[in-house]
């Protein structure tokens, strides 16, 4: 490498500072969102559990589930269900707005950078491409995502409630 002068240097140096400030931001928004996540799946989990117990309990005693209270602690389950897992769908895409917006921020000083410099910095996101930023909204989603995961939830739920419904109707 060439030496640099003293300019060339200080301004090295900002960006540098620059580069681990975003870098940390990008850290620790991964952390969160991650962690949300892991909350995600341990209210579901323990709620499905709550479910099998319920559920395993009423078959074996001669009730069957046909109580009322049955029915409606089912409903209340699965409304909680639903309300977390849309609660952790919106909290996921502040997330996600939150890593564009530094991923952003990154680009436009990426572009403001001397070209000699910019292959020292990896993109803090570790993308190889530099995504475009949008000009309203959010990117599109990908359909297997990990921040489409409460929507699975929000499907899974009625459908268990349709299940339990056909099974009531029947009886």
């Amino acid at each position: 490498m060439t030496e640099l002068s003293d300019q060339e240097e200080k301004q090295l140096k900002r960006y540098e500072r620059l580069y681990d400030r975003i870098r940390a931001q990008v850290s620790d928004e991964n952390n969160l969102y991650n962690q949300r996540i892991i909350w995600l799946i341990t209210m579901q989990a323990f709620l499905f559990a709550t479910v099998g117990l319920i559920l395993r309990g009423s078959i074996s005693s001669d009730d069957a589930g046909e109580s009322l209270f049955l029915k409606a602690v089912y409903l209340i389950i699965a409304g909680t269900g639903i309300l977390v897992a849309l609660i952790c769908y919106r909290i996921l895409g502040n997330a996600r707005e939150a890593l564009d917006s530094l991923e952003d921020s990154w680009n436009e000083h990426l572009l403001q950078m001397p070209s000699g410099i910019r292959h020292l910095f990896p993109h803090p996101r570790g993308r190889v491409v530099m995504r475009r930023p949008q000009s309203s909204g959010s990117p599109p989603r990908k359909l297997l995502g990990s921040g489409n995961l409460p929507l699975v939830f929000v499907l899974v739920w009625p459908l268990f409630v349709a299940i339990l419904l056909v099974n009531w109707i029947g009886s």
